[in-house]
Parts: structure tokens; sequence; C-alpha cells
């Protein structure tokens, strides 16, 4: 039974629905552009696991990203956790140009995804940017242990790892206010 490790289970991404998708992963075509609901009964982690462990290369492993119109809620959660980019985008002129085989580049820092000589802004809070480039909640819970929501969001995230925390409402080390949400 698949499962043991993103590897293993990437071996099975989309085997039934698409089985030509991980020879396109494996081709260079490591961005996956859906539309509404993507994720859609495949909530649990495994899901974003598999695409995180599909073959890029000898060495590389990994969809870099997916941009859809929506996910389902639960698998949206789980790719930032698995960190996996998920990206949504709503401009239909995207859609249009993205067609299979377009190439599709994603500019993290700039927010901006390219295609076809188009660019289209995209938003991401800074936990879920932190959250991907960390590694995921388990690696960055490895690092930060119960504080890794607060470097998720703090201004210096390495300042957490010295910070003893601070009292409700009034300012921390880490340069941010206990009050500041930690929604995303």
């Amino acid at each position: 039974m698949p499962g043991v490790s993103d590897e293993d289970l990437g071996t099975h991404a989309f085997q039934y629905y698409r089985p030509e998708f991980r020879e396109k992963v494996a081709q260079g075509f490591d961005i996956i552009v859906a539309g509404i609901g993507f994720g859609s009964g495949s909530s649990r982690e495994e899901a974003p696991r598999a695409l995180n462990g599909v073959k890029r290369g000898p060495n590389e492993f990994g969809v870099k990203a997916v941009i859809a119109k929506s996910y389902a809620f639960i698998y949206q959660r789980n790719q930032a956790n698995q960190s996996l980019l998920g990206l949504v985008l709503k401009d239909e002129k995207f859609y249009d140009l993205a067609q299979e085989g377009a190439e599709v580049s994603i500019d993290l820092p700039g927010r901006k995804i390219y295609c076809a000589g188009h660019s289209f802004t995209f938003n991401l809070s800074t936990m879920e940017e932190r959250l991907i480039l960390g590694g995921g909640v388990i690696e960055m819970y490895s690092k930060y242990s119960n504080m890794l929501f607060r470097a998720a969001i703090a201004a210096d995230p390495e300042s957490v790892l010295k910070s003893a925390g601070g009292a409700c409402g009034k300012q921390t080390s880490c340069g941010d206010s206990d009050t500041q949400q930690l929604a995303w």
C-alpha cells in the first residue's frame, strides 16, 4: 500500500485520472493549473504530500505550485501545512492563456504569476509564505516548537527562538504585539 513517504505517494499521483501526469512533471510541467474546488475529495494530507513527491528529475521532487480558482477548504490548509504553494487566481484571462503546455512562472516575493507575456497578481499571507518556505508545519514545529505560529507572523522569525514570549497585549521581543491576529 502506498503512503510510506512523499516519494512513494508521488508514484501514484493522478494515477487513474491523468496517468500521464507524472511524466509531464518529469518533463518540466511542474505547476498545476486547476479550476474550481481543487482538492475536493482529497482533503487529507496525503494529497499534497503526493504532489510533493512526484519525481521531477534525478534528485528533484515535487510540484512547485497549484494555481486554482478555488480549493476545497481542508485541502487548501493542508497544502500550506505540507509546504506546497497553492495560489487562488480568479482572472479568467489567465485560464484562457494557461492551457496545457503553456509556460507559467511564479514570482513569490513580487506576488506575480506570468503566462504568455501577461502578469497576474495574487495574494498570499505572511503565514502561508513562511509555512511554505519553512518546509511546512512539521518542519517548522521541529524548529520553533509551540511558538511556530508566532514565528510564522513575526517580523523576524529567528527572534522567536530567543524570546520567552510576552504578556497579552504587550510588546514581545519579536517586535510584534501579542494581540496580532494569527488568521490567514
